[in-house]
């Protein structure tokens, strides 16, 4: 069971498909709908991502003693923002002000007690995946350049 991906965690998981006969009532669900997950409001969209890696790394506040229900809060909206950024959005599309906020959130939840090596690594993994691509792309500019420049010499011999 556990291979075929129906065993989780000493967890039964299975889906179920029903047929609808009759829609008595239907709303309609835009890209923007908002679920409340953990006191924080998160994309609909992103759900599944954000659910799946708190379900992956359980104990990531695990030695935490919190002062009050508003600093959880806010711990989760920063941890929530770290998994969008580092797990979900691909790496090429990440700026450097975004890369550096996510490493001050990273910090800050550290600070506050959170067990986030595993976190860490990922941005360590994305900037050097987002600093490949750039290298990537000026190499590509570099090409085209020199080109131009061999296309250029050789309409100077011509003359």
């Amino acid at each position: 069971l556990q291979e075929k991906g129906f065993l989780e965690n000493n967890k039964l998981r299975f889906q179920i498909y029903m047929h609808v006969l009759e829609v008595v009532n239907q709303v309609k669900s835009t890209k923007d709908d908002m679920v409340d997950f953990h006191g924080v409001q998160i994309i609909a969209s992103q759900f599944g991502q954000v659910d799946k890696t708190f379900k992956e790394h359980p104990d990531f506040g695990s030695d935490l003693v919190l002062k009050n229900k508003g600093s959880q809060k806010g711990n989760v909206k920063l941890f929530i923002g770290l998994i969008q950024t580092l797990i979900i959005k691909p790496p090429q599309s990440l700026s450097v002000i975004e890369l550096s906020n996510a490493q001050s959130d990273l910090s800050a939840l550290t600070e506050a007690g959170f067990k986030l090596d595993w976190l860490k690594s990922k941005l360590e993994e994305v900037s050097l995946a987002r600093e490949k691509a750039l290298v990537q792309q000026l190499e590509e500019r570099v090409k085209n350049v020199e080109l131009d420049l061999s296309d250029l010499k050789v309409e100077l011999e011509k003359e």
